[in-house]
């Protein structure tokens, strides 16, 4: 798997975009267009923590880094920074049977997230311990649950077949749009099974410039 991470701002009113080169200067362009000559790389999700909740504000020396944002600051006006997945090698299709061996082997009562990884590996993991809010390593995620009707043995194989589409059609959003964190849709807004694999199976990755 062959990836790296962008960091892009965006307007509120989402008409206007910048993005971090390397030589750590914020430079227009589209939100989450595919990787320029200079665009700055970051390899180790680890290292997009310094940039969780910060935003950009305008100076006379153009665009800086402004403090972390506050809880309630997403529903105000401001520019703030999100981290962008760029592929550069074809992405796996996700296993409908990995999914169900994931639901099958966990225990319910707790609190847990279900989601794909970067890699399109189905995980799942207690939230008490384990942040999801800007966690780099969700790609698409569902609802937080623990119930039995949803983790356990039990689990009937129509969820399973159910949850299998939403997700992969997530998985499709995130490929698209190179988002982390997609949510998985409602089923009544999904595509048919079918053309959503034969979408997925045909997308192509971008190509890295030579000298970066």
């Amino acid at each position: 798997m062959n990836i790296a991470f962008s960091l892009d701002a965006l307007s509120s009113s989402a008409q206007k975009a910048w993005r971090l080169n390397d030589k750590d200067q914020w430079t227009a362009c589209d939100f989450s267009q595919d990787i320029r000559t200079h665009d700055k790389l970051v390899h180790d999700p680890k290292a997009l923590q310094q940039w969780q909740n910060k935003r950009l504000k305008k100076t006379n020396k153009g665009m800086v880094v402004s403090q972390k944002a506050g809880f309630f600051d997403f529903l105000m006006q401001g520019i703030f920074i999100y981290p962008v997945l760029h592929r550069f090698s074809e992405p796996t299709l996700p296993n409908k049977d990995d999914l169900a061996n994931c639901i099958y082997t966990a225990t319910a009562g707790k609190s847990q997230l279900l989601f794909l990884n970067l890699a399109g590996q189905f995980q799942r993991f207690y939230t008490e311990n384990n942040p999801i809010i800007g966690n780099p390593n969700i790609a698409v995620r569902a609802d937080i649950i623990s119930s039995p009707q949803y983790l356990g043995e039990n689990v009937s194989h129509a969820h399973i077949d159910t949850l299998y589409l939403q997700f992969i059609s997530a998985w499709l959003e995130h490929l698209q749009c190179k988002r982390l964190g997609i949510f998985i849709p409602e089923l009544r807004k999904t595509k048919p099974e079918a053309e959503i694999i034969d979408e997925i199976t045909h997308w192509q990755p971008q190509h890295l410039p030579r000298n970066i």
